[in-house]
């Protein structure tokens, strides 16, 4: 797997999902038992990188912002109650959620405000799971605000 980054189990821990920071995009392995089977991709691509953008030669490109920020380069990632596995898009300044069905949909986006710059993680916690944090490489602070869906608790669902 090129570039494994942050990692999550689904609600069920059915399926252990795998973000690949330069493909931008998620993997996820079905979990049986003690092992983990072969990984199927889950939801689509979600920077603009093209299928000719891959290879070692593209690395010298990384100096190029604009490209990075097309190509998005997804980081970390944390479940929603509703099952809808949240991605951050570290050059692009964006969020994506992907869906249970696989389809994906841009939740945040910093459109010139600079009030999301770098996310590389993100969590949900409060008494609710309506408080959201998102870290980010570019700057000291972990933005914190109120989410439209609470999270996925970290209580083990199967206790």
């Amino acid at each position: 797997m090129s570039f494994p980054n942050c990692t999550a189990l689904d609600r069920n821990e059915d399926y252990l999902y795998v973000v690949r920071t330069v493909a931008a995009d998620v993997a996820r392995f079905p979990i049986r038992g003690e092992t983990l089977c072969p990984q199927q991709r889950f939801g689509p691509p979600l920077g603009g990188r093209r299928a000719d953008e891959f290879g070692p030669q593209h690395s010298q490109f990384l100096a190029d912002q604009q490209l990075c920020r097309r190509w998005g380069f997804a980081d970390g990632c944390a479940f929603d109650a509703d099952g809808n596995l949240w991605v951050t898009l570290v050059f692009a300044n964006r969020i994506a959620a992907i869906s249970p069905d696989g389809r994906a949909t841009m939740v945040v986006e910093d459109r010139g405000l600079f009030l999301l710059s770098g996310p590389t993680s993100i969590a949900w916690g409060g008494q609710d799971m309506f408080s959201i944090y998102i870290g980010s490489i570019l700057t000291p602070d972990v933005l914190n605000g109120r989410s439209s869906v609470p999270g996925l608790s970290m209580v083990n669902q199967r206790q």
